[in-house]
């Protein structure tokens, strides 16, 4: 047994954190919430009735995304903002491509955000998990954006194929991979030479020796650049203006366990 998770959880959240460690480990979804939790709980809340669950900043501006919480409690009140990684919705609308792929797509925040900021004209997204399947296709009508996006399962090896299918051409499309470290099997040498042409953005993790070696591979086709979580400008957001700093700052949380980088791939031809 991972003891070092235990000691994790302690230093994060005390007794509730080795708590809930160990419910993970005996295989119970349940979690208690902590003091923190609690009170991003009741500030969502407020945030719910003030937006009408449409988001209120950034080039996702008016995006409405569905009532339905399974999909994520603790980075709802950053997406109903607008900051929400911020820093990926600024580089992808940079790019002005035809298509837009997004693998680990959850409930669609990116994916519909680049067809709300009409940088995209269509997307076409992977995703594994049910409940955020069901989350997405209710933004999808939420938004009325039944035409101008196609939805699969897990991304495999082959998704290269699928999208070829769909007779996608790759010189038009970007990427965006947030699929939890998939992305070294997936990211094979014979789909980066397919992509050689794209441009792709790709959320890291953890594992640095992994990591290096991946980078490498990229290099060999692609122009690279890292960028990662920066400042958070909360000021504009005149309904706020009454919070504690405490209490905006939890809004602005993201829940990250540590700070997040991504990899920008541009071609070098």
């Amino acid at each position: 047994m991972n003891l070092k998770k235990f000691t994790q959880g302690y230093n994060r959240d005390g007794i509730v954190g080795f708590i809930n460690v160990l419910l993970g480990k005996l295989g119970f979804k349940f979690r208690f919430k902590t003091l923190f939790e609690k009170r991003i709980k009741a500030l969502q809340q407020n945030l719910k009735r003030i937006s009408k669950n449409i988001v209120q900043s950034g080039p996702y501006s008016s995006l409405k995304i569905s009532n339905n919480m399974k999909w994520s409690e603790m980075d709802y009140s950053p997406k109903i903002l607008g900051i929400y990684e911020k820093e990926v919705q600024e580089e992808l609308i940079k790019w002005n491509c035809k298509n837009f792929v997004n693998l680990g797509a959850a409930e669609g925040y990116h994916a519909l955000g680049q067809l709300i900021s009409d940088t995209k004209q269509k997307s076409y997204v992977f995703e594994q998990n049910q409940d955020s399947k069901m989350i997405l296709e209710e933004n999808v009508k939420l938004n009325n954006l039944e035409k101008k996006i196609m939805i699969f399962g897990k991304a495999e090896e082959d998704f290269i194929e699928i999208l070829k299918k769909e007779k996608i051409n790759l010189l038009e499309t970007c990427f965006l991979f947030d699929i939890e470290g998939a992305e070294y099997k997936l990211l094979n040498n014979k789909n980066l030479e397919e992509l050689k042409y794209s441009k792709i953005i790709i959320e890291l993790h953890e594992d640095k020796k992994k990591q290096d070696e991946f980078i490498n591979i990229l290099k060999k086709n692609f122009n690279i650049s890292f960028f990662k979580t920066k400042d958070r400008d909360l000021s504009n957001f005149i309904f706020l203006e009454g919070y504690s700093d405490i209490d905006r700052w939890l809004l602005a949380s993201e829940n990250r366990p540590n700070l997040m980088n991504w990899v920008k791939l541009t071609p070098k031809k």
